[in-house]
């Protein structure tokens, strides 16, 4: 059986998709009991916006650029994941310049 399927079991893996968006949904829930009663869920996301833009988010970036480079040195990556890791990158980091460029205030 695939996917970390055993029979007679009932014990299944989550795929990567599984576990990040877990993962996320575990990061909102504990940050929202964190907060104040009175938070709106925008504090709760203005704060994950910190944590993903900070030092965490420098560190899982970097760590991403690694990757990809340990990657290339071995012939494994593909210039289709640089680029894809690049864009995301900027995205994440420069989100409130593009937002800045079009005219969206940020709640933050």
């Amino acid at each position: 059986m695939g996917n970390g399927q055993k029979t007679g079991n009932a014990t299944q893996s989550l795929s990567k998709e599984g576990k990040a968006l877990a993962t996320i949904a575990a990061l909102v829930f504990f940050l929202g009991f964190a907060s104040p009663a009175n938070a709106a869920l925008k504090d709760v996301i203005c704060d994950i916006l910190y944590i993903v833009q900070g030092g965490l988010g420098s560190a899982v970036a970097t760590m991403g650029v690694l990757a990809v480079c340990f990657g290339a040195a071995l012939g494994k990556s593909s210039w289709g994941l640089a680029i894809t890791v690049t864009i995301g990158i900027n995205l994440i980091f420069l989100a409130h310049e593009y937002a800045d460029y079009f005219g969206i205030s940020s709640p933050c």
